[in-house]
């Protein structure tokens, strides 16, 4: 385990040590979990309210220092940008094994496909006919990639994922639904992080494609000829229906669901739980369902809870008139 002092921390990840630069610092530990010669991220107003025992240091944003001068904490990191500058706390005092490479032995790869340098596909993945994966990509055990499967390089795609597997598709007959053949492929590009379980369905035809940098969470359906643009984040058990287009940078909340064909424009933000029906323009923030443009479901929100308070002081009125 390495230790660093709160200044070489603070040259790390460009952040502004308030106090206690000479504390050394060995672990990250969250609030609730306090341990000798840690840093805790302190993001909340209230995260140091229940503690007993402080931390060496917190790494804050810059209007929680306050906060935590008045709490008594010796270390204080502060940072515009406190995600960012965890991960790379995380990664200096924690880092990670040795990459993995090979083909573990209850792996099965077609002999038509084709593994990059440095590839790792664990136990039990299956690697299906003229697939293709990039160097230095990590398959985690259990993992299914369909025939003619395009990885690019530097892609993780954690246990259970299926990538490449036929979408739901039919058409409807009066002798009842009939399986439309899915002939296309799914095309990853570099730098794709893929969560466990998650589904990637091959196109019906041509391809569908996951852009550079993206990141999917665990959980998450990906439909058919579906797009994901480079850098674009989706959060868990996010749905995607067929032919969908996601925009460079986007970013879906968890159980956001997307209809079919609908396009959500880049750097657009979707809720968690938002139903989006019809198309988002690039940069918009849209909630609810149907997703509406965020502010004006915030006060429609607002709005019914008043006219709901209303109703149940009515209730009670019209129920004290009436002894």
């Amino acid at each position: 385990m390495r230790a660093l002092s709160l200044e070489e921390l603070g040259k790390l990840t460009g952040g502004r040590v308030e106090c206690g630069s000479e504390i050394v610092v060995r672990c990250v530990r969250p609030l609730d979990m306090v341990a000798p010669f840690c840093i805790c991220p302190l993001l909340r107003p209230d995260g140091l309210v229940p503690l007993g025992e402080l931390p060496a240091a917190v790494l804050c944003p810059e209007n929680r220092v306050d906060l935590a001068l008045r709490f008594g904490v010796a270390g204080i990191l502060a940072h515009g940008e406190p995600a960012l500058a965890l991960a790379r706390i995380v990664a200096a005092l924690h880092p990670e094994p040795a990459p993995q490479s090979g083909v573990h032995p209850q792996a099965i790869v077609h002999p038509t496909a084709a593994l990059g340098a440095g590839v790792f596909v664990g136990a039990g993945a299956v690697i299906e006919e003229e697939a293709s994966v990039g160097p230095d990509t990590w398959i985690g055990p259990l993992v299914y990639i369909g025939p003619g499967t395009r990885i690019g390089a530097r892609v993780r795609i954690g246990p259970g994922a299926v990538i490449g597997f036929e979408g739901f598709g039919y058409a409807p007959s009066k002798q009842g639904p009939v399986r439309i053949r899915h002939i296309g492929i799914v095309e990853i590009a570099d730098d794709v992080h893929i969560g466990a379980n998650t589904c990637v369905d091959r196109a019906t035809l041509g391809v569908t494609r996951i852009g550079p940098g993206a990141k999917l969470d665990n959980l998450i359906q990906v439909g058919h000829n579906a797009t994901i643009g480079a850098r674009a984040l989706l959060a868990a058990q996010v749905g995607l229906a067929g032919s969908t287009r996601v925009g460079d940078e986007a970013m879906l909340g968890g159980q956001a669901g997307v209809a079919d064909h609908v396009r959500i424009g880049k750097r657009a933000m979707v809720a968690a739980k938002s139903g989006v029906t019809r198309h988002v323009p690039d940069g918009a923030q849209v909630a609810g369902y149907p997703a509406w443009p965020r502010q004006k479901w915030q006060r429609v929100m607002a709005y019914l809870s008043r006219l709901g308070r209303c109703e149940q002081e009515d209730d009670g009125n019209n129920r004290e008139g009436a002894t």
